[in-house]
C-alpha cells in the first residue's frame, strides 16, 4: 500500500459525465428504461373508474373547503378569538400572578394614556 505526502493532492478518478459514485460509470446507467417506455396500462373497469372519481371529487371537495375557511375572514376572527382566549385561560391555570402582573400593567398604560390626554386638555 503506497502512502501519501500531506502536500500531494488526491486526484478524482471520476470523468465529467460519469457518475461520481460508481468509478467510470456513465451518470445514466442508473436512469429507468422503463420511464422512456411506459407500458400500456390494462383498461380500468368501471367500478374502478367511478372509485378514482369519487376520490377525486372528495379531494377537491378538501381543497376547497380548506380555501374557504382560509378566505372566511369573521371565521378567522373567531378563531384567532378563541385561541387567545385558551392561551389566556392557560397562562391563569398555569401562572395567575403573571396575570395579575399583566393587568396590572394595562391598567397603569390605560390610566397614564387617560392623564395625559385630561393634561393635554387643561393645558389648552
Amino acid at each position: 500500500m503506497a502512502t501519501e505526502r500531506p502536500d500531494q493532492a488526491r486526484l478524482s478518478t471520476t470523468r465529467p459525465g460519469t457518475d461520481p459514485f460508481v468509478t467510470g460509470a456513465p451518470a445514466t446507467a442508473g436512469t429507468d428504461l422503463a420511464a422512456a417506455h411506459p407500458t400500456p396500462e390494462k383498461p380500468k373497469s368501471k367500478a374502478e373508474l367511478r372509485a378514482d372519481a369519487t376520490r377525486a371529487r372528495a379531494e377537491l371537495a378538501g381543497t376547497l373547503d380548506a380555501i374557504e375557511l382560509k378566505l372566511n375572514l369573521p371565521y378567522q376572527a373567531r378563531l384567532r378569538g378563541r385561541r387567545f382566549r385558551m392561551g389566556a385561560r392557560k397562562l391563569q391555570d398555569d401562572n395567575p400572578l403573571a396575570v395579575v402582573g399583566l393587568l396590572a400593567g394595562a391598567v397603569a398604560v390605560v390610566s397614564g394614556t387617560v392623564w395625559l390626554g385630561v393634561r393635554a386638555i387643561q393645558r389648552r
